[in-house]
C-alpha cells in the first residue's frame, strides 16, 4: 500500500471520528479508544490504521507470523495495511 493511500485512509477515520463527536455521538471516539486498548503498544497512526481497515480487530500479527500459523490462511486474507517502526539510520 502506497503512503498516500495509507494517508487517505488515517484521514478519512480521523474526519469519521470528528463528525461523530461533532453530531454529539461518542460512539466512534469510545470504538477508537477500544482499539487503542488493544493495541497500546502501536502509535495513534497504526491504531486507526488497524480500526479503520479491521474495527473487531484482536490481534496484528506479520505476514510471516500468519504464514506459520497456517500456510493456507494467508491466500484467503485480504491485504491489510500497519506501518512498520524501523530504528536506525536511513
Amino acid at each position: 500500500m502506497k503512503s498516500e493511500q495509507i494517508k487517505e485512509i488515517t484521514d478519512k477515520a480521523t474526519d469519521h471520528l470528528v463528525a461523530g463527536l461533532n453530531a454529539g455521538h461518542s460512539e466512534a471516539l469510545t470504538d477508537y479508544l477500544k482499539a487503542i486498548g488493544r493495541f497500546h503498544r502501536y502509535s495513534l497512526h497504526n491504531v486507526m490504521l488497524i480500526a479503520s481497515q479491521k474495527p473487531n480487530a484482536s490481534y496484528v500479527a506479520g505476514f510471516r507470523t500468519w504464514n506459520q500459523l497456517d500456510p493456507s490462511y494467508t491466500a484467503i486474507v485480504r491485504e491489510r495495511s500497519v506501518l512498520q517502526v524501523c530504528s536506525g539510520k536511513a
